[in-house]
Formats: structure tokens, C-alpha cells, sequence
């Protein structure tokens, strides 16, 4: 009798140990995911609130306008590069001291080069990003729109609330060019020492 207690107490025992290696195999596995390939665990992190994308033979830059949810002052820019614009997305979660989450994404700037169709499907493809953000373009790169105007978080959230701004979401300008090889998007432009909504700009394929 005294034995079968000994041999339960021990069975017990090592099956808890059991359960807590495999719980603490979880969280690391769960921890390196999130890290993504860098293998960096994210100690703090930023949300990228405006994207923008710019093209360049053989390269893409995207540049990120990042809030502190932790009640940072000021917009954070972070930048990435890559051959394609897979490889620069990947690149921008770990392009600063602290994890970038693409999550709250909700202002999509395009530069003046941008591959519309690939971004836009890039988007909507993303298990991150939603396809409910709005498209804006530029005449320019994207990236020194966003740098001269500090970022512009909270701009763009009130010039897409303006009558006259006739914004299109990434769901829409995809449905757009899909059906009929052209989508009319937003322009930007910085006057003076605003950003400000200037007309829209007419992305064909004929052209």
C-alpha cells in the first residue's frame, strides 16, 4: 500500500513538472513569434498609425508614423528598405528601439512612384493592417511629406473629415482599379507650414 502511494506521489510529480516545461515552452514560442524573425523580444512597443510607401528603382521605403500608447508627446517616424516591398515590410517592425505593431493602421500615404495595385494588395492580404484605411497620394516621395510635417497623425485624421475630401478606403481603390484600370485618390500637399488636401490625383494604367 505504502508503495502504490509513493509510486502516485511520484507519477504526480513528474507529471507537473511535465505541465509547467510545456507551459513555459508555449510562452517562448509565443514570445519569438512576436519578436519575428530578429528573434528581439518586444519590451515596449509603438503603433504605427499612418504608412507611407515610396518607389525607387530597385528599391521600396516605407515609412511609418508611430504613436507611444504609453502617452509619448510626439509622432515617431520609422523607416525600412528593401529590394521589394515584402522585404521592406518585413523590415519595419524591429526599424527602431522598440517592436512597431502595424495594427492601427488606419492612413495609407502613397509617394509619387508607388505601385498602386501592389500596395494596395499587400494591404488587403495583410493579417495586420485593415483594408478600412484611407488611401491618400503625393506628388512627392512620401517619406519627406511625413518628415517636413512631423508625422502627421492627427492632420490627416482631420482632413478626412473635411466635406470637400472625398476619401477612398483601400477596400474601394482596389475595387476600383480592378474594375475599371483607374482610381481617382486624395492628394497632399504641404503649404506653408500645413498639410492640407489638394484636389485628388487620377492613377490610370494607360499612363
Amino acid at each position: 500500500m505504502r508503495n502504490q502511494i509513493i509510486r502516485r506521489a511520484v507519477y504526480l510529480a513528474l507529471g507537473l513538472m511535465l505541465a509547467a516545461g510545456c507551459a513555459a515552452a508555449g510562452e517562448e514560442e509565443s514570445r519569438n513569434t512576436v519578436a519575428g524573425s530578429s528573434g528581439r523580444e518586444p519590451e515596449a512597443t509603438l503603433l504605427a498609425r499612418v504608412l507611407g510607401v515610396d518607389y525607387a528603382p530597385g528599391a521600396v521605403t516605407v515609412t511609418a508614423v508611430a504613436t507611444d500608447p504609453a502617452g509619448g508627446e510626439a509622432d515617431v517616424l520609422l523607416t525600412a528598405s528593401g529590394d521589394t516591398l515584402a522585404q521592406a515590410m518585413d523590415a519595419l517592425p524591429t526599424a527602431g528601439e522598440s517592436w512597431l505593431a502595424l495594427t492601427h493602421v488606419t492612413q495609407l500615404v502613397l509617394g509619387d512612384r508607388a505601385d498602386l495595385e501592389e500596395v494596395l494588395t499587400y494591404v488587403m492580404n495583410s493579417a495586420q493592417m485593415d483594408d478600412t484605411a484611407t488611401v491618400w497620394c503625393a506628388p512627392v516621395p512620401a517619406a519627406g511629406l511625413l518628415e517636413e510635417c512631423g508625422g502627421g497623425v492627427d492632420r490627416l485624421t482631420v482632413l478626412e473629415q473635411k466635406e470637400e475630401v472625398d476619401t477612398v478606403t483601400v477596400a474601394q481603390a482596389l475595387e476600383y482599379w480592378r474594375e475599371g484600370g483607374e482610381v481617382a485618390l486624395p492628394a497632399l500637399a504641404w503649404q506653408g507650414e500645413t498639410l492640407e488636401a489638394a484636389g485628388v490625383l487620377l492613377f490610370s494604367e494607360v499612363l
